[in-house]
C-alpha cells in the first residue's frame, strides 16, 4: 500500500500545470493567538443553577419537568374547551325550552309559517271570511252605545268611558 508506485490507471492520466491555478499560501496568525488545548476540561457542573442561587436542577430533570408542564397545559386547555362547549350547549337548550314554552309545537312540526285557525262556527262565503261578531261592550253590566265604545279621541274620554257608568 505504501509502495510509492502509482496505480496503473492513474499513471495513464497526464498532469498539466495551469497558469490560472495558484498554490495556497501560508496564513500569518496574529500575535495574540492562543491555540486550543489538546483535550477539553470536563464540564464545570451537571446542574443548572438559578440566578439567585437558591435552586438547582439537572438538565434531564428540567426536560422531564417541561414535558409534564406541557402535558398539564394541554389537559387544562382540553378541560376548558369542554366546559365552554357544555356552557354553550346549556344556553342553546334554555333558548329552545323558552321557544317551546312561548310557541308549543312550533319547533316540533317543521312548519315555518304560522297561520291563524278559523273558529268552527264561522261560515265562509266565496273565499272571503265572514265578519267576526264582537260582543256588545258593557261597563258594570250597563250596555254602552256603539259609537261611544269604539271612538277614543283622548285619554280623558277613555277614562270617562271606563268610570262614567259607576254613577259616582
Amino acid at each position: 500500500m505504501h509502495d510509492h508506485n502509482a496505480h496503473k490507471l492513474l499513471a495513464q492520466i497526464p498532469l498539466t500545470v495551469s497558469p490560472f491555478a495558484g498554490l495556497p499560501t501560508s496564513i500569518t496568525l496574529p500575535y495574540d493567538y492562543i491555540s486550543l488545548p489538546a483535550s477539553l476540561p470536563p464540564p464545570s457542573s451537571s446542574q443548572i443553577v438559578s440566578p439567585s442561587g437558591q435552586s438547582s436542577i439537572s438538565p434531564d430533570q428540567l426536560i422531564v419537568d417541561c414535558g409534564n408542564l406541557a402535558a398539564h397545559l394541554t389537559n387544562e386547555a382540553k378541560t376548558a374547551r369542554e366546559e365552554i362547549d357544555k356552557w354553550v350547549k346549556s344556553i342553546e337548550e334554555r333558548e329552545l325550552m323558552e321557544k317551546r314554552r312561548v310557541a308549543p309545537g312550533w319547533l316540533d312540526t317543521g312548519v315555518m309559517m304560522l297561520e291563524p285557525t278559523k273558529k268552527a262556527g264561522t261560515p265562509v262565503t266565496g273565499g272571503a271570511t265572514a265578519p267576526l261578531s264582537m260582543p256588545e261592550p258593557k261597563v258594570l253590566g250597563v250596555p254602552v252605545p256603539d259609537g261611544y265604545a269604539r271612538q277614543a279621541a283622548s285619554p280623558g274620554e277613555e277614562l270617562d268611558r271606563a268610570f262614567g257608568g259607576l254613577g259616582v
